[in-house]
């Protein structure tokens, strides 16, 4: 097959499968569903650095001010109270 071919063939397909793809005035990341699927896609250690880690660490220097005789318990309770997804 020659370049050309080959070439042709690629712009077939590209062109086909865009026509396929239906349009939104709306960019994707405002869409929950999107969003949600955006996130899963994340790699592990950037899913947690902009979900988990954020709040995890202000509830450690909770911890850490405050010195408590139960320190897991204490920081549950932090990250409960502080969730700022909670529903």
């Amino acid at each position: 097959m020659s370049g050309e071919e080959s070439s042709s063939i690629a712009e077939e397909v590209t062109s086909q499968s865009t026509e396929d793809i239906p349009s939104t005035d709306k960019p994707l990341d405002t869409d929950p569903i999107n969003r949600t699927i955006n996130t899963q896609a994340l790699p592990l250690r950037n899913y947690l650095e902009s979900s988990v880690v954020p709040l995890l660490i202000e509830g450690l220097n909770a911890v850490a001010r405050e010195r408590p005789k139960n320190p897991v318990e204490y920081l549950a309770v932090y990250l409960l109270k502080h969730n700022p997804q909670k529903s």
